[in-house]
């Protein structure tokens, strides 16, 4: 049999494109090749699924006219079944924070008139290694969608892919059938990027110009956030004996909640710290008391934690503990905060650090004279001594002290009194006259004048030496 047009007989369209044709082609060529040059021009492609009619005669000039057993005249119809596919990509969750699970869902439904063939669904999964799952809408006990990628190249129904995540349906798809994929991962601590991804979907026989989409994107954003912290003293400078406070403060400056917030005070100064935080923020000590709570002590180092922080919120931890003149250096502190949902290039301030000043009575001193320089009197002139204590250091001196073990053999007196200061009378332990002096605290540049005196007789004739000795709780040296 020949061919017009270069065109295929018939019989090899319909058998190519799967058709279906009712017509008797008989023993005639010539319409043979014209009814396969029409149908072969109009459906070759399928771009057009439709049904199409055609009609045909035939005659030549021999031919009975009467009596003619067979018809002269005939029609054939050939049907293109197409489908029509849909795609959607929908997040199960369009924003979430880091550390949660990310999950897209691709559903295809064939909305046309018949089944699909040969669907093929496409993903450019998102950086990382994604878990996927599939599943079918339809009972069919040998009906499957796989898939693969450069995770693994062998197909399966569910697994892990990275890359282009390539599936597949084995059969073909209903009408009105439901193809569903889930693709998940568990996003990490810092990941701030939104996640975008997209799907397409193909078939042999879908329409080239069709009702629904057969591509789809959707994109999942990530919660972040900025938390800062400022440590600070409650007052730069202290006197040694006085109570030293860090103060840290733990903000939230970023657009949503703060989660996992990690407080990090790695090495407190020496001693053990009174440590209390806002409620809610639990805190471990590396020596001391209150662990898992907001309240205790602590030595060492703290380490504490609060599950979030609001928008804009903030919470608190202060640190106390008495002052010594083991302090007299200074002390100083820094800290560091985290969350797990905060982007590497926003912890610029995520340390801070403070010192506080300890003043200690450094250059704290006594001198003792001879009132009016006269080492020498006369038996019958009183003996007279003038102490004068000094507070030059830069800070105050606390709890000063004095105590002169007075000379024997006269009788010692308080010229004027001095707060603070008297003069104990001999006792079984000690038979001298002892002058004491609780003076309390000195501030800086403080001077404070004692005088004691003795009157003389023809019987007093001697010398007397005395000495006199000072102390203070945050003093240094005497």
């Amino acid at each position: 049999m020949g061919t017009i047009d270069d065109l295929p007989p018939l019989r090899e369209v319909i058998a190519a494109h799967g058709l279906s044709a009712r017509k008797a082609l008989g023993q005639n060529f010539l319409l043979d090749l014209n009814l396969t040059a029409k149908i072969a021009r109009q459906a070759g492609d399928l771009a057009d699924c439709d049904v199409f009619e055609n009609e045909a005669s035939v005659s030549i000039r021999n031919e009975r006219t009467t009596g003619d057993l067979n018809p002269n005249t005939d029609d054939a119809t050939v049907t293109v079944t197409c489908a029509d596919l849909e795609l959607q990509k929908r997040a199960t969750d369009e924003a979430i924070y880091p550390g949660e699970t990310a999950e897209f869902e691709i559903e295809v439904t064939n909305h046309g008139e018949f089944a699909a063939t040969g669907v093929a669904i496409e993903d450019n999964l998102p950086a990382g290694t994604w878990s996927f799952g599939t599943s079918i809408s339809w009972a069919s006990g040998t009906a499957e969608v796989t898939c693969v990628s450069a995770e693994s190249a062998v197909p399966a129904t569910s697994g892990d892919a990275a890359g282009l995540l390539e599936c597949s349906l084995n059969e073909s798809m209903p009408v009105d059938g439901v193809i569903t994929i889930t693709i998940s991962r568990v996003t990490v601590a810092g990941e701030c990027d939104s996640i975008p991804n997209d799907a397409l979907v193909t078939a042999t026989n879908e329409y080239a110009v069709d009702e629904y989409q057969n591509d789809d994107e959707a994109t999942i954003d990530l919660l972040c956030t900025d938390i800062g912290v400022e440590k600070g003293p409650d007052g730069p400078t202290v006197n040694a004996s006085e109570e030293a406070e860090f103060t840290i403060v733990v903000s939230n400056n970023g657009q949503n909640i703060a989660k996992d917030v990690e407080i990090d005070d790695l090495v407190l100064p020496a001693g053990t710290w009174t440590f209390a935080a806002t409620a809610g923020v639990s805190c471990v000590p590396g020596i001391g008391t209150g662990s898992g709570t907001n309240e205790g002590t602590a030595s060492g180092s703290l380490e504490c934690s609060v599950a979030e922080i609001g928008v804009g919120g903030s919470v608190t931890i202060t640190l106390s503990r008495d002052t010594t003149v083991e302090d007299c250096a200074g002390l100083t502190n820094s800290v560091t905060v985290s969350s797990s949902n905060e982007p590497a290039n926003s912890d610029l301030n995520n340390t801070d650090g403070a010192s506080i000043n300890v003043n200690c009575a450094d250059d704290l001193w006594v001198e003792k004279l001879a009132t009016g320089g006269a080492t020498t009197i006369n038996a019958g002139e009183p003996i007279r001594f003038t102490i004068v204590v000094h507070n030059d250091s830069e800070g105050l001196a606390t709890d000063v002290t004095l105590e002169d073990v007075l000379p024997l053999g006269v009788e010692w007196e308080l010229e004027a009194p001095v707060t603070g200061c008297e003069i104990l009378a001999p006792t079984d332990t000690m038979p001298n006259q002892v002058l004491v002096c609780d003076l309390g605290d000195l501030a800086a540049g403080v001077e404070v004048e004692i005088l004691v005196f003795a009157e003389t007789t023809a019987l007093d004739c001697a010398t007397y030496e005395n000495t006199v000795t000072i102390d203070a709780s945050n003093a240094t040296g005497g």
